[in-house]
């Protein structure tokens, strides 16, 4: 995925020089607007998602999800 991303120019990679075997990944100028452009149809197509669905359950989607994701990132810590 980012030597995709490499490819059209939305991410730079930059070895680190106190350890080459770890590498940096910025954005790029172009992602950064890309990004900006991108913002206001993300934005409504969550508006029009809560529009359909309800605040309500939109909201417990979302919690869901952190739930989720807390639990996941939990239990990749306790491989470490």
């Amino acid at each position: 995925m980012l030597a995709r991303m490499e490819e059209l120019k939305l991410v730079s990679r930059k070895r680190l020089n106190h350890d080459q075997r770890r590498v940096m990944i910025s954005l790029t100028p172009g992602s950064r607007s890309l990004a900006k452009r991108m913002t206001p149809h993300i934005e409504e197509a969550y508006a029009e998602m809560e529009r359909q669905l309800g605040p309500e359950f939109v909201e417990q989607c979302y919690a869901t999800l952190d739930r989720i994701g807390q639990v996941l990132s939990s239990e990749g810590r306790a491989d470490d």
